[in-house]
């Protein structure tokens, strides 16, 4: 996994706690820095600033602005597994999926990160507007994400994803469901941040 000066941390808040409840999971132990710490650096960020990039295939580190690889053909958008399967990251994809198709040569993978999430998009809706667009709507697994089964690209293939994990071969990362949804529907990558 690609970790180290790349990762933050954010503490516990009363947020993360209700969403734990809201799943039926137990509450975390909370560990907070303390009125004592020091830190080398503190930074604002303005969110609304931050412009959407990829990764290009090989190394995380092979940053472009999206604009900047806007019309490139995608065979596979991946959405979901771990990172991006929350039931609320697969309502974005559904929101915009809905009374749409996968464009013809293109495939769309989703895959939710738990079975509670499987069961309540089935419930809800959303596994038949994925089914509907032409998507394939998986069971909870990690395959995609580790180049086993479910997702897995063939030679040179372009997958445009937004999972935490991206086996050897043509991926870009991206981590907005929606550019997956958006790319996927229109068979590109292109710029966009909002439905």
């Amino acid at each position: 996994m690609e970790c180290g000066c790349k990762l933050s941390i954010f503490e516990v808040d009363a947020s993360t706690q209700e969403y734990f409840r809201s799943v039926n999971r137990k509450s975390m132990y909370e560990i907070h820095a303390g009125s004592k710490a020091s830190y080398k650096d503190e930074y604002d960020i303005d969110i609304g600033k931050i412009v959407p990039e990829v990764a290009e295939p090989g190394n995380v580190d092979k940053v472009k602005e999206v604009g900047e690889v806007e019309g490139t053909p995608v065979d596979q958008a991946f959405i979901g597994s771990s990172t991006n399967g929350r039931y609320e990251d697969l309502a974005v994809a559904a929101k915009i999926l809905k009374g749409h198709k996968v464009k013809t040569g293109t495939r769309c993978v989703i895959t939710p990160a738990s079975k509670d999430v499987f069961e309540q998009a089935i419930k809800n809706g959303l596994a038949e507007i994925f089914l509907q667009s032409g998507a394939v709507f998986t069971n909870a697994t990690c395959g995609a994400c580790v180049g086993t089964h479910l997702g897995v690209l063939g030679e040179n293939e372009v997958c445009l994803t937004a999972q935490l994990h991206r086996p050897d071969g043509c991926n870009y990362f991206q981590d907005l469901s929606l550019i997956s949804c958006n790319s996927c529907s229109l068979g590109h990558r292109r710029e966009d941040r909002g439905p």
